[in-house]
């Protein structure tokens, strides 16, 4: 009798298949770590180029805007006799009501901190005048991390205002101009009792307050100015220049005649950095036209007028003329980082 052939099967037992399917999972989870990480560097350097050209092109914007911002003695050189006077001698003025204000509508150019103001010139087709003068501000809004542009203001708006107060008061903004702590303030003499004061006239007249994205994604911005004489972090247009007209040494030099003040004016190199969320940073400069033209008489927008009376060259006795008198004298303003 023959027998029945034994037949063996093989095949895997409980042990052997969780075995391999442990391995499995580990094979593919150390796979899947990895696309993941390769799609996450990807993602990271889409975004991180993203931001790069977006702060290039935000740089290059600001860049364009500071190129040519204006002079204050780019426009209004008025009529209005300002006439330029020693602290001592305005301090020594009587029986005259004077104000203190601004120059209404001034050019400035003033960096501090994280923002810059300056004043650009735009084009308006069909409207009259077909430009306006806007009063400009370059800063972050870090919370956001937002490089932005905001218009503060119509100048010329302002200028009409100042003009629309001298027809509706009768009167001309004269007075005196005094260099004190750098700055030069102006006073003014109230001439009527209905008559307020030139600033709280003029109030809201031109605000825009509109703002502009530049850039996203960047968290700060860090500025140096420059004359040519070393870099700066902070800057203002109003700080006084001295010059002489001849020597102070000079046997003829008269301090009334002689001796000129004038704004500095915009700065003639800005440099700009500006500090991007991914940590790097992108930088550029970029040469202001207008920052030439510091040191020109009449910068300040002011006539010197006549001679004072009584005010001679030095070693002269000058004596004060009786005129008017603010009761104390201000201290000077500087700019801060909320320009």
């Amino acid at each position: 009798m023959i027998g029945r052939a034994r037949i063996r099967t093989h095949g895997f037992t409980l042990l052997e298949l969780m075995l391999g399917m442990t391995l499995m999972t580990i094979v593919m989870g150390s796979v899947f770590a990895a696309v993941r990480v390769g799609v996450d560097a990807y993602d990271r350097g889409q975004k991180s180029m993203q931001q790069y050209q977006s702060a290039r092109i935000g740089l290059r914007k600001v860049m364009e805007e500071l190129q040519f911002s204006l002079s204050q003695s780019s426009f209004w050189q008025p009529g209005d006799q300002y006439r330029t006077m020693s602290p001592e001698v305005l301090m020594a003025l009587e029986n005259t009501r004077m104000v203190r204000e601004r120059d209404p509508g001034k050019i400035r150019f003033l960096g501090a901190g994280q923002n810059v103001l300056f004043v650009r010139k735009i084009y308006q087709l069909n409207q009259n005048p077909p430009f306006d003068l806007q009063e400009c501000r370059i800063a972050v809004d870090q919370e956001n991390q937002i490089l932005y542009l905001e218009v503060v203001r119509s100048l010329l708006v302002v200028k009409q205002a100042s003009w629309y107060f001298q027809q509706v008061f009768q009167t001309k903004l004269g007075g005196y101009v005094s260099m004190y702590g750098g700055q030069n303030l102006r006073f003014r003499e109230i001439r009527s009792d209905e008559e307020p004061p030139l600033e709280m006239f003029i109030g809201e007249a031109g605000l825009i307050g509109r703002r502009y994205t530049l850039a996203t994604g960047v968290t700060g911005l860090r500025l140096r100015f420059t004359d040519g004489e070393g870099w700066k972090t902070s800057w203002s247009s109003e700080e006084v220049i001295t010059n002489f007209r001849i020597s102070p040494n000079s046997p003829n030099f008269n301090a009334n005649r002689d001796l000129q003040f004038n704004e500095k004016g915009p700065p003639l190199i800005t440099e700009i950095t500006l500090e991007l969320a991914n940590g790097d940073t992108v930088t550029g400069s970029v040469e202001i036209g207008s920052g030439n033209m510091r040191g020109r008489k009449g910068a300040m927008s002011v006539e010197r007028g006549a001679p004072l009376p009584g005010v001679g060259a030095p070693g002269q006795n000058a004596k004060a003329p009786s005129l008017p008198v603010p009761t104390a004298f201000p201290r000077p303003e500087t700019p801060s980082a909320g320009i």
